[in-house]
């Protein structure tokens, strides 16, 4: 039976999205499309390492307050598929904001043809930060989307086809805001706008990561369908859970490690050509170091910060040559219970972490089953924590606590964890994270609610 808390809808700030599986929501990842959709994916099924548990996708629409049923984008039904991560590629040189379009059509109609990526049938198609869209005047527009529904805004002199699919009619409203704003979006270039949308998870045999590869889909309309699924890193044993960084020089990095059966080691994989191919660093003594969250601080200085396994403090390592050499991981002042964190740089230049403020040095834990008829020592998964840092992650001023234990966390193990970043382009900050692994939690806030917490001395 679902939850009916779990409905997506956003109040004060906050939603617990819908899921497909009552069991395991876990590991999400956020991205802001060029439209303005926010697209949240996981893994959700039976259990972490199971053969059902596969990734899954829901979308917030621009201007909307309800996150969308998610869909399943993975299937294999003899593999666990998990830590999804999505990457939204930044433009390529000359793309500015103009669509590519060739005015009128066989009928003499004023619309427009322009070219879609990948081979789709879309007309209107404007790369990122595209403002240009199809101008209609006094006539009518035709636009064609690969997918799988077909929406009419006929009643404002617009028609959006999408092949293979169900017709909804936005002339005289009754399909709907959704359908509107997809027809306008269509119309103006903005729904397939821009950058490609990536989504990357791991596939593994059922409990052996020492199996996993990392598996790839493209898509080519701001996630609305999606390309067949393609194995990127074949490497056995390649995991990944924090996103790809695009540095100022061009590359992207991507933040790996290597799991086998005795122990763990970060990686990074470094792309001069947009993905096409990638190249593999290995950073130091990083054995028990893993799940690194990358920023760039200046013109080739990057900082990486770790998950560690020990369950004792966050991790640091810092490059100065765009990530093709790096420093032995060393210890910060910020705790870590061996869970995850990450790092974003805010528009503004300072940076946000999010954590749990729990480690095994302050003895925070909980007796747990070990799966075998005993019991392990599990290390705190709450408070999850925001923390500001002004000058490049020196130093740690300002925390505020996110998500605390209530009584529900009482009878779950699991707490509040897995989170993730995102800083949209109207400024806000998004936090995403697994809620007892029940379901995903998406907060939204300004940064300046984390520096109106507490201020450490």
């Amino acid at each position: 039976m679902t939850d009916p808390r779990f409905d997506g809808r956003i109040r004060e700030g906050a939603a617990l999205l819908p899921t497909l599986h009552p069991g395991d929501s876990h590991a999400v990842t956020l991205a802001e499309t060029p439209a303005g959709d926010l697209l949240a994916a996981w893994f959700n099924g039976p259990g972490e390492g199971e053969p059902d548990t596969n990734i899954v996708l829901s979308r917030l629409p621009a201007g909307s307050d309800t996150w969308l049923p998610p869909q399943q984008l993975s299937s294999d039904p003899h593999r666990s598929e998990q830590n999804p991560l999505l990457f939204v590629t930044p433009p390529t040189a000359g793309q500015g904001g103009e669509a590519r379009a060739a005015a009128g059509d066989a009928h003499g109609d004023a619309g427009a043809d322009a070219y879609a990526p990948g081979g789709g049938e879309a007309d209107a198609y404007a790369p990122r930060g595209g403002e240009a869209g199809v101008d209609v005047p006094g006539g009518r527009a035709e636009v064609d989307a690969p997918g799988g529904t077909r929406m009419d805004a006929s009643g404002g002199g617009a028609r959006v086809d999408v092949p293979g699919g169900t017709r909804m009619d936005a002339s005289g409203g009754g399909a709907g805001a959704a359908a509107d704003a997809f027809a306008r979006r269509a119309l103006d270039g903005s729904g397939s706008a821009g950058g490609e949308v990536w989504l990357l998870h791991t596939s593994n045999e059922p409990h052996d990561q020492s199996t996993s590869r990392v598996v790839r889909r493209v898509s080519h309309d701001g996630g609305l369908t999606w390309g067949r699924s393609e194995v990127l890193f074949d490497q056995v044993g390649s995991f990944i859970r924090n996103p790809v960084v695009v540095l100022g020089n061009g590359d992207w990095l991507l933040p790996a490690y290597d799991c086998d059966k005795a122990a763990e080691r970060t990686v990074v994989k470094l792309s001069t050509d947009r993905g096409e191919s990638w190249t593999q660093v290995e950073v130091p003594e990083a054995v028990g170091q893993v799940q690194m969250s990358v920023v760039e601080l200046s013109p080739g200085e990057l900082v990486g910060y770790f998950r560690s396994r020990a369950a004792d403090r966050i991790h640091r390592s810092v490059s100065k040559d765009n990530g093709r050499t790096w420093t032995a991981p060393e210890k910060t002042t910020l705790p870590n219970n061996n869970s995850a964190i990450q790092v974003l740089r805010l528009t503004d230049g300072r940076l946000v972490m999010v954590f749990n403020d729990s480690t095994a040095e302050r003895d925070q834990f909980r007796w747990v089953d070990d799966g075998r008829g005993g019991v392990r020592r599990k290390t705190l998964r709450t408070p999850l924590t925001l923390a500001l840092s002004e000058d490049d992650g020196a130093t740690w001023p300002y925390w505020r606590n996110l998500q605390v234990q209530d009584a529900e966390y009482r009878d779950n193990e699991f707490g509040y964890s897995y989170p993730t970043l995102l800083q949209t382009r109207d400024g806000r900050l998004h936090v995403a994270y697994s809620y007892l692994r029940k379901t995903i939690k998406h907060v939204i806030l300004a940064p300046e609610w984390i520096q109106a917490g507490d201020r450490l001395p």
